[in-house]
């Protein structure tokens, strides 16, 4: 009996999410692009990214283990490691895939597993993927996907708060991390209608000197045949005057 309920559990699932996703207010024409088979569109995955790692970069380690910090720095003591951002000694940046994954396995075999890694800051605790994908951006990339998607099941629905809910669905963290979401997607759709804009302005400006080069050509290919003309009715005249002179002297005048 309970093998039938989860069968019947898993076409639900399958059902609910195409109908979440396309009737999602979310959805507009920055919203059409999707990325590593994610079903969740790229720009809100990219608004996730910004959010949780402005610096997008691959190779951060976090600590929430705020009581456990001297643990913390005794392990990563061990190994290569800069502090990306002032004054915060819970982040760090471990420079590359396998030092990361040396170092995050040494802080969870010391029970530090509260760790915030990789490009999406992905919780451990919440979320144990293999340990490599956190810090590949592909994988990376897609473990945050499952993790939408996991909040959406949990919702049933598909607006904001459940896109915030990849950081919490304590009400209060959830409506500042809300507004944290729609200030980077703003700032995403802005600068991509920015890049739009400049395309369009480099197109017409290319077509613009494309067309000047075609007038500057005609000019030439004009001046040109001026030039055959005049030397053309030069070498007539000049044909025209030995003749003439000729047949004078043919004439004996």
């Amino acid at each position: 009996m309970s093998r039938k309920i989860k069968r019947i559990r898993k076409k639900d699932d399958k059902k609910i999410l195409p109908i979440i996703i396309f009737i999602s207010p979310l959805l507009s024409d920055e919203t059409k692009n999707y990325k590593y088979g994610c079903p969740v569109p790229d720009i809100l995955m990219q608004t996730i990214n910004l959010t949780e790692n402005h610096k997008k970069n691959p190779y951060l380690i976090r600590t929430n283990d705020i009581k456990n910090l001297n643990g913390f720095e005794k392990v990563i003591k061990k190994y290569p490691h800069s502090y990306p951002y002032k004054n915060d000694k819970l982040v760090i940046d471990c420079h590359n895939e396998d030092n990361c994954v040396k170092i995050s396995i040494d802080l969870i075999e010391s029970g530090i597993s509260n760790l915030d890694l990789g490009l999406f800051q992905i919780n451990y605790d919440s979320f144990p993927f293999n340990m490599y994908t956190y810090f590949n951006e592909q994988f990376g990339y897609r473990n945050a996907c499952k993790v939408v998607l996991s909040k959406i099941k949990i919702t049933k629905d598909w607006d904001w708060r459940t896109l915030a809910a990849y950081h919490s669905l304590t009400p209060k963290l959830n409506e500042q991390y809300q507004m944290k979401l729609l200030k980077n997607y703003n700032l995403l759709t802005q600068n991509k209608k920015q890049k739009n804009e400049n395309k369009i302005i480099d197109t017409s400006k290319q077509i613009k000197t494309a067309e000047v080069k075609k007038i500057d050509t005609n000019k030439n290919i004009k001046n040109e045949n001026i030039k055959k003309s005049s030397k053309s009715n030069k070498t007539q005249k000049e044909f025209f005057k030995v003749t003439k002179e000729t047949n004078l002297a043919q004439r004996g005048i």
